[in-house]
């Protein structure tokens, strides 16, 4: 498991509180055969700033969670 997010781009980020919370984007997936594909990524993170650490967020078993995307945009209510 990797322990920071893939390069990205056309992602979204916020700050909330003490973290930066990161979703998708378009990226480079590679797959066994050591080749990439460019992708839409669905995958949430945080990055803590004061400990200078990402931590991939997954959702509760069962839990709802978007579909992948990019150029979009996202709010913390």
């Amino acid at each position: 498991m990797s322990s920071a997010p893939d390069a990205r781009y056309a992602h979204c980020a916020v700050p909330f509180g003490g973290f930066m919370i990161l979703y998708g984007g378009r990226g480079f997936v590679r797959h066994s055969t050591q080749a990439q594909s460019l992708t839409t990524l669905g995958d949430l993170w945080s990055f803590h700033f004061e400990s200078d650490r990402w931590q991939l967020l997954l959702p509760d078993e069962g839990g709802l969670e978007p579909s992948p995307r990019s150029s979009h945009t996202c709010a913390l209510v």
